[in-house]
């Protein structure tokens, strides 16, 4: 049976130090796991990592077996995710995050503004998707 989360050795620098190095993660079904550690230990760079918001400098992370840069969005709608500090450019537009999003995962440029528009429906964001990001409240951040 494949995990549904596997992270073997991930590794992401940033100047002047480490954000995460060698991290082994394995979450299975119905398990639970917390991120516990003082600030700077790197929790929030290993679920942006995890995501797909950053990219790794070494090791593998999988998401039930399947590699996080070749995730689609059809694999992504099955992934649910929160973070205490979203990411978005808070001088980005909703609309604008979301299609930068889009194209960081692959989608081609014809493609990309539609899928933006749906997942901001989708998210309950429609309304607000001319709005820079950080004029959002922190729940309507967290749906972006």
């Amino acid at each position: 049976m494949t995990a549904l989360l596997e992270v073997t050795g991930a590794v992401r620098s940033y100047s002047p130090g480490v954000g995460v190095r060698g991290v082994t993660l394995t979450v299975e079904e119905g398990e639970v796991h917390a991120l516990v550690g003082l600030n700077g230990a790197g929790k929030t760079t290993l679920m942006r990592l995890i995501l797909g918001m950053a990219r790794l400098r070494s090791g593998d992370i999988r998401i039930a077996g399947t590699p996080v840069a070749r995730m689609t969005g059809s694999r992504w709608r099955c992934v649910g995710h929160l973070l205490d500090r979203p990411f978005a450019y808070p001088e980005l537009t909703a609309q604008r995050n979301m299609l930068v999003a889009a194209r960081l995962r692959g989608l081609p440029a014809s493609t990309a503004a539609e899928a933006a528009r749906k997942a901001l429906d989708d998210a309950g964001l429609g309304d607000y998707a001319a709005v820079r990001a950080g004029r959002l409240s922190q729940g309507n951040r967290q749906r972006l």
